[in-house]
């Protein structure tokens, strides 16, 4: 993890690397979701909300670990920018989409 120490703490390369983070865990957990429920035929096995939740989970994961363990503060506000603002716009499209469809 030495070049980690290399890279230079950037706001922009936070905003990047959580989006590209989130969208590659989401991928990530949607293709582990069909495979199970594909492996038991269940598609209601691991439902909906979860597989955005597990992605934004591991976002909030790697925004502790730039902030605390790396000492990359400007880099975790980027992460963490994006994981809230993806997740104030996925709860506003699921409660909109659930209650007045």
């Amino acid at each position: 993890m030495k070049w980690i120490s290399k890279v230079k703490d950037s706001f922009v390369l936070g905003l990047f690397s959580g989006a590209g983070l989130l969208t590659g865990t989401y991928f990530l957990f949607e293709y582990i979701r069909s495979t199970i429920a594909g492996a038991y035929g269940n598609p209601y096995m691991f439902q909906a909300p979860r597989v955005q939740l597990c992605s934004l989970l591991v976002n909030i994961l790697a925004f502790r670990f730039l902030l605390v363990n790396f000492d990359r503060e400007k880099t975790a506000k980027g992460v963490l920018f994006i994981s809230v603002m993806s997740a104030l716009t996925y709860f506003y499209y699921f409660y909109r989409f659930l209650h007045h469809s």
